[in-house]
């Protein structure tokens, strides 16, 4: 999964990840608000699951990293923050520009971008392994994540 140290682009590897956690996450056919939420869950989840590999401020710096890469080919993304505690925000600011689609792209983008920073780290196939077990536990999550989990 190892692009070139100054390519924005994703490899093969995880962008099919990306898209697999995507489709398996988001409903392409439910209503734009529905595909927002379920976007936001699964990046909820995504988050916690690497703040327990990575602790709290290694899984920010990692999903902030990630962001800054996919805002290059997501400008829209320029909505989406990552504050200091809490979830990320902006996701329906993105929807409200471009669609639920912007948001599902964007994300696609973002989880590439972490899962290539993630295989420099580790290997890529921990980190694929890390964000597949990461993003599952997104189906346990309420529709209302509490925010001690996205916070954890």
């Amino acid at each position: 999964m190892q692009p070139s140290a100054r390519s924005s682009t994703p490899s093969a590897a995880a962008s099919d990840l990306a898209r697999r956690l995507i489709g398996q996450a988001v409903p392409e056919h439910d209503a734009d608000d529905a595909r927002v939420a379920a976007a936001e869950r699964l990046f909820a989840a995504i988050l916690s699951g690497l703040s327990r590999w990575f602790g709290a401020d290694g899984s920010r710096a990692l999903v902030t990293r990630a962001l800054a890469t996919a805002r290059r080919d997501h400008p829209a993304l320029a909505e989406v923050r990552l504050p200091a505690s809490g979830p990320m925000t902006g996701f329906a600011s993105v929807a409200s520009i471009g669609g639920a689609s912007a948001v599902t792209d964007g994300l696609v983008t973002m989880i590439a971008a972490l899962a290539d920073l993630l295989g420099r780290l580790i290997g890529d196939d921990l980190a694929i392994g890390v964000l597949e077990q990461c993003a599952t536990s997104s189906a346990r999550l309420p529709d209302s994540v509490p925010s001690s989990v996205k916070e954890s």
